[in-house]
Order: structure tokens, then C-alpha cells, then sequence
């Protein structure tokens, strides 16, 4: 049975989790807030950030009725059984920098969750997807904002925990997994995955504003694309290519030929292996 989400339980990991990885504290989590329902998360702290909510405000709700990914795709999530959340943060690096944001949260969600999935291989797919066993375990959506008192940005992610394969719809189930149904356990604890994630977040959200550089190793080593051949649509159309690295910023780096210059995409509508 899987246990009700409790701002207690997961500040406790919250702080567990960076007292173990020597993590200094930030103001990721500074106020954690868990709501039975929802529409949007993302929308909900949005909302709070436009009337002065802090940065670090953190959103978790047991249902959301109107989750959504990236280009307004539904993010479903069985009530009770998952964990949908949103991070607010006001960034104080240049903004053109603030598309390492999903980046960076991708690798405290592996990180995070890493601990309830030994000997599980957790990648990335570029830019905001986490992949296990070639199949997708959670969903990253990095989202702008604006307001009279400046931009700021809210970072939703959607981790599927204790889903089974019956919960997921039909035509989904073959490219979905969870927690839950990579180990064979009956449930694994929400509260303290959440805040694991937290915890990570605080560490490689000052490494991704500071020092992405060293970030880029670990994003390629994780990466789902890496030496891929691929097809990406963007505002041009698709293209195909081979992905062959991870820019200084968060960009794919992408070859069509051997001896073809390599070129740098920061943004893309959908990403597929050819």
C-alpha cells in the first residue's frame, strides 16, 4: 500500500539526503507544500511565484488532473501512486544560461532515485526525459515564466514510483516503467525518494550555474542518444543525424556525416532514435 505523501517525512530525507552526500544546504525546499489535488503543479507554483512565493517553494500533490509534459502532451498519473512535483526558482545567472535547468534536474533525478534501483542502468534522454531499461521512468519540464518583478522558472517532474503495468494505458504500457515494476517490489516510499531528489537538486543546481563544465562528462555517460543515430524535428523540419555529444550549454551536438561539421540544437520538438 503505498503511504500518503507527508511534508514531514520528506524534509527529514530532504535533510538526510544532504547530510549523507555532504551536501551544503540551499533553499531548494525551503518550504515544502503537499496538496491532495491539483490541476497543474507547475501551474499552481506559478501562480504562488506571481504573488512573491520564495524561491526553493516546493509543490507536491498526490493527484494532478492536469499534468502535462512537453508541448502540452498529458502526463498520467495514477493517484496515490507516483510523484508529481514542482520546484520554483529564481535564477541569478545570465538567462541564457537557464536552459541548463533541465539538464541538471535530470541528473538529481537519477541521483536521487539511484539508491531504490541498484544495478539498474538510469539514462538520460536529451533534454528532459529519464530512461531505464529503454524504457521512460520520469519526465522533466522546464518552464519560463515573466512577472513585473522579473522571469523566473518553474521546474515540474513527473516520476513514475509505484505504477504497475496495468496502470498505464495500453498503447503506453510497452515504453513506460516505474520504480515499482523495475524492482518487483509491491511499493517504495514517495516522501523519501521526493526528497532525495530535493537533496540532489541542491547539489548540481549550484554545479549547473557555477561549473556545467563538469556536469557534461556525466550527462554523456547517462545519455540514452550518445552515438545514436537519431531523428529530431525541429521549427525546419526532421533531420537526421548522429548525436555525438553534449554542448557547454545543454545542446545536443549532432553529425550527419562522418566529415560533416558538427552542429549544436538547443531546442527540438521530439527526439527518436532512427
Amino acid at each position: 500500500m503505498n503511504d500518503p505523501l507527508d511534508e514531514p517525512r520528506i524534509r527529514r530525507a530532504l535533510e538526510i539526503g544532504l547530510r549523507s552526500g555532504n551536501i551544503a544546504p540551499s533553499q531548494i525546499g525551503c518550504e515544502i507544500v503537499v496538496l491532495d489535488e491539483i490541476g497543474s503543479t507547475n501551474d499552481a507554483i506559478a501562480e504562488r511565484a506571481l504573488a512573491g512565493a520564495s524561491d526553493g517553494l516546493v509543490l507536491v500533490a498526490e493527484k494532478q488532473s492536469a499534468g502535462r509534459g512537453r508541448k502540452g502532451a498529458a502526463w498520467i498519473a495514477p493517484p496515490s501512486h507516483n510523484l508529481t512535483f514542482s520546484v520554483l526558482l529564481r535564477p541569478t545567472f545570465p538567462m541564457e544560461l537557464w536552459p541548463r535547468l533541465s539538464h541538471v534536474a535530470g541528473l538529481a533525478v537519477v541521483n536521487g532515485v539511484e539508491p531504490w534501483l541498484s544495478g539498474i542502468d538510469l539514462q538520460l534522454k536529451w533534454p528532459n526525459d529519464v530512461y531505464a531499461d529503454a524504457k521512460k521512468l520520469a519526465g522533466i519540464l522546464v518552464e519560463t515564466r515573466s512577472s513585473s518583478t522579473g522571469a523566473f522558472v518553474v521546474l515540474g517532474i513527473g516520476l513514475n514510483v509505484n505504477s504497475q503495468p496495468a496502470d498505464f494505458p495500453p498503447e503506453l504500457a510497452h515504453t513506460l516503467t516505474s520504480v515499482a515494476g523495475l524492482t518487483g517490489t509491491p511499493s517504495a516510499s514517495r516522501n523519501e525518494i521526493c526528497g532525495s531528489i530535493l537533496a540532489e537538486l541542491s547539489r548540481f543546481y549550484e554545479q549547473g550555474t557555477q561549473a556545467f563544465d563538469t556536469l557534461i562528462a556525466e550527462l554523456e555517460q547517462r545519455s540514452f542518444l550518445l552515438h545514436q543515430k537519431i531523428r529530431f524535428r525541429t521549427t525546419e523540419g526532421w533531420n537526421h543525424a548522429t548525436m555525438v555529444g553534449i554542448g557547454a550549454n545543454g545542446e545536443m551536438l549532432v553529425q550527419k556525416h562522418p566529415d560533416e561539421p558538427v552542429t549544436a540544437i538547443l531546442n527540438a520538438e521530439d527526439v527518436r532514435i532512427a
